[in-house]
């Protein structure tokens, strides 16, 4: 087959995809022994894949963890295929420089890659677009959510990242291919902030529930995020800048309200649930 370029790359399920890779690797195991003649051998070990996709949009349309069929097209009608498992998927709202919002989604194999498959793939839908200018962060302290939430001031960017802890196996059933099967939910977000005198950074283990708006009237809504670090507290008078920090926090899905151990949740700008599943 002669060379082609990306211009008709698409990714099934995937509105206004942006691009895809994927990664095939094998493991060659070496060997030297006293017949060898101090050189090395090498045999077939096992064999493994990963890839990722970008897309324009807030809302991904699987969860870390999931198994889908990946179906990747080089030119609409060929490119590679397998079932695989969500790793992670980070969503950018660059408010800041006004981009357009994406995300990524990074995924490893559950069943053996096809390369060369039969991908007739293309994208109808209309644009899956949205501006991050003028896209906000509120907050409100863990077990508050019923009163008025604070709308964060002079966010730069938000970064959300979700994440499974997926866990590989070969075994004499599969036959040398690496399978995956879902771990533990997590997620983190970092917020970067353009801040004054300092009094208003977010300290250290203070816990809210955060939406992340990407448009107007809709967001991501998690609770609890468990705050760890004000990172990248930077002032400099040489060459006067300025002053921001970033603002880094963690998932923590119960949190003991009222006397009671809470459930928290995250939800996707539809409103559907993400955790717990």
């Amino acid at each position: 087959m002669g060379v082609v370029s990306g211009i008709a790359a698409a990714v099934n399920g995937v509105s206004t995809a942006r691009g895809w890779q994927i990664t095939y690797k094998g493991d060659p195991k070496a060997y030297v022994a006293s017949n060898t003649k101090a050189g090395p051998g090498r045999l077939p070990g096992n064999t493994d894949w990963s890839g990722s996709y970008t897309a324009y949009g807030h809302t991904p349309p699987v969860v870390p963890g999931e198994s889908f069929t990946f179906l990747g097209s080089v030119d609409g009608a060929t490119g590679a295929g397998g079932t695989a498992l969500v790793d992670s998927i980070t969503l950018t709202v660059d408010i800041e420089g006004g981009s357009v919002i994406a995300y990524s989604v990074a995924f490893s194999a559950a069943d053996e890659l096809t390369l060369g498959i039969a991908a007739v793939v293309a994208d109808v839908e209309d644009p899956d677009a949205y501006s991050a200018v003028g896209r906000t962060v509120t907050y409100v302290a863990a077990g508050s959510e019923a009163g008025a939430w604070t709308t964060l001031a002079n966010v730069r960017t938000v970064t959300i990242t979700l994440t499974a802890s997926n866990m590989a196996y070969v075994s004499s059933t599969t036959a040398g291919v690496t399978k995956r099967l879902a771990g533990n939910f997590d997620a983190s977000i970092a917020i970067s902030i353009y801040e004054g005198d300092l009094s208003a950074v977010i300290e250290p283990h203070t816990v809210y529930a955060i939406r992340v708006y990407v448009t107007s009237a809709l967001f991501w809504d998690i609770r609890w995020m468990i705050f760890s670090d004000a990172s990248g507290i930077d002032v400099n008078r040489e060459q006067p800048n300025l002053v921001s920090y970033t603002a880094n926090a963690q998932f923590t899905g119960w949190e003991y309200i009222s006397s009671t151990w809470t459930e928290g949740e995250v939800l996707d700008p539809a409103t559907a649930t993400v955790w717990p599943a």
